[in-house]
């Protein structure tokens, strides 16, 4: 057992060419030269990549993930580097990668053509798990530009091999990886007594990470979780259906714990205050002595040691509630378990998780979402279903409308989503309309009786022999209680967030409804992922909304 697995992305940046045409003018001996340059820098960067974790100070449960573009010389060293290390890596291209491999700048052709075949033999590598196109723009070097932009965006650490001369775009990436705060392994391309000479120091100062590194952590709710993944192998990498599956059943189990809780207390702070304002409206009552013969001082006695006992337990229960912060933790709790069903929802489609990084989720899960995204796409790459049509029918039926060929059997499972949203909707409707008839009641029933108070009033004042005190009191007693009760009501609606939750649920229904039957009829492969990208953004988006508002709403 060892505890979640957390990928640290590494990012690389390095020279096209190892070498200057001014130093070695002999085509024979500049390509022998760089041959060796190549697997020189391809062996360094084994070394150094086993190194890594120990340098970073990175725990057993941290494992590596590659990215990078593919241009010649050190784009391949480290691609051959990962592949030969099984590191999963992410390929970022300034263009689709038949456009890019076809590129010329001012000097020429950036590929010849044996190294757009090595470039194509490492792109259909295993280990390579998605290829990206990082930027539309118009001109070359602005899409280099946004290329290295999204290279340090998406990097923890980066590796950068920079010759005495050129370089510029890797200079480039230094700067502003730097300045973003990420550390550079900055690594000088020498040739020494005639052969290639690497020396890297982080960031330009020392061989050891001069400025320290905090590794990549999960959200604190998932800091303890244990995978019962059987490998005791540091540093390796875990099976995405088990890491998920663990992620969204500790999650949804922590989740129910801290909503019973979070109800529970809400229920007992509510009817605690209810209890002492009765015990204090029924002693004000008791000031008529003869209202109760012989047991005045004794009964009030009783009651306001009552309304004490109440207030004490009410405030305790108050202070426990905010001191554990059920709603924080049920509220991300509860949105982890979502994004882990979501992720899970996608089965063996081999597709990235755009709709995680559109939407405002917390930072403290960037971490756990790139880990999710990186085993999804590591193990789809070989083991994709045999026809998209497929992989839309287990979604459909496992995500959204649910397995059982039986209509009615089919409504009943939990798991659809369309189900689940009927059934939230029913019970969010059935609850607010039954707090706002205790609101409505007890606010009818308040004024009529300070109306009856009035009308004795008015008597008692047209006739002094009419003393109604007993009535008067008690109708005072309700009078009071009554708006507590209504203000009771509504104070338990709002902590339960019924209006909301019934409102969105209906809407989150509809729009499942409609959304299924355009994923049941999708006609290409590039609709259904659109499709299935804007659905699981759209149910997370609603998670997320109520993520936002339960995390900062309490009950008092």
């Amino acid at each position: 057992m060892r505890l979640l697995p957390v990928a640290v992305t590494v990012g690389f940046s390095g020279p096209c060419r190892w070498l200057s045409e001014k130093d070695y003018p002999d085509p024979k001996t500049a390509a022998a030269v760089a041959t060796e340059f190549q697997e020189a820098a391809r062996e360094w960067l084994v070394e150094r990549l086993q190194k890594i974790p120990a340098e970073l100070g990175l725990a057993e449960h941290h494992f590596l993930a590659g990215i990078s573009q593919i241009a010649v010389g050190g784009d391949h060293a480290f691609t051959e580097a990962c592949q030969e290390l099984n590191i999963p890596q992410l390929i970022s291209l300034p263009q689709p990668s038949d456009v890019f491999l076809t590129a010329a700048g001012s000097s020429g052709p950036d590929f010849t053509e044996n190294e757009k075949k090595k470039a194509l033999s490492l792109l259909a590598s295993p280990h390579i798990i998605q290829e990206t196109v990082a930027s539309g723009a118009a001109t070359r070097n602005e899409r280099f530009e946004e290329t290295n932009i999204e290279l340090i965006r998406q990097s923890d650490v980066i590796i950068a091999m920079l010759k005495p001369t050129g370089g510029t775009w890797t200079r480039d990436v230094v700067k502003r990886a730097k300045r973003w705060g990420i550390p550079v392994l900055e690594v000088t391309v020498n040739i020494e007594n005639g052969k290639p000479c690497f020396t890297g120091k982080w960031n330009g100062e020392d061989e050891k990470l001069a400025d320290g590194f905090k590794a990549p952590t999960l959200p604190e709710v998932l800091a303890n979780v244990t995978l019962d993944d059987n490998s005791a192998i540091p540093h390796s990498i875990p099976a995405k259906h088990a890491y998920f599956t663990k992620v969204k059943n500790h999650c949804s189990d922590e989740s129910s714990r801290h909503n019973k809780f979070f109800q529970d207390s809400a229920w007992r702070i509510i009817s605690m205050h209810f209890y002492a304002s009765a015990c204090a409206v029924l002693s004000l009552v008791l000031l008529y002595p003869y209202f109760i013969p012989g047991a005045y001082y004794p009964t009030l006695a009783v009651i306001l040691a009552l309304e004490i006992i109440f207030l004490i337990r009410g405030f305790r229960r108050h202070r426990i509630h905010h001191k554990k912060e059920a709603g924080a933790l049920w509220a991300m709790n509860r949105l982890l378990s979502e994004v882990a069903r979501s992720v899970l929802a996608f089965g063996q489609y081999h597709v990235g998780f755009d709709h995680l990084w559109q939407l405002n989720l917390p930072d403290e899960s960037r971490h756990l979402l790139r880990t999710m995204e990186i085993l999804q796409l590591r193990e789809t790459r070989l083991q994709t279903c045999a026809d998209w049509k497929d992989c839309r029918t287990a979604y459909l039926q496992k995500r959204l409308i649910g397995q059982s060929p039986d209509f009615k059997t089919r409504r009943k499972e939990k798991n659809a989503q369309i189900n689940y949203y009927r059934n939230e909707f029913t019970s969010a409707k059935k609850n607010y309309h039954f707090a706002h008839k205790v609101f409505t009641i007890a606010s009818l029933s308040a004024i009529a009786a300070t109306f009856l108070k009035f009308s004795l009033v008015a008597l008692i004042c047209c006739n002094d022999h009419f003393h109604p005190d007993v009535f008067k009191a008690i109708l005072g007693f309700l009078g009071v209680i009554l708006p507590v009760v209504a203000v009771a009501a509504l104070s338990l609606a709002a902590a339960k967030d019924l209006e909301a939750r019934s409102h969105t649920f209906q809407e989150m229904r509809r729009f499942l409804i409609r959304q299924a039957k355009l994923i049941e009829n999708a006609a290409s492969e590039r609709e259904f992922a659109k499709l299935l990208h804007e659905t699981e953004s759209r149910l997370l988006g609603e998670t997320v909304t109520w993520f936002s508002r339960r995390t900062f709403t309490g009950i008092a």
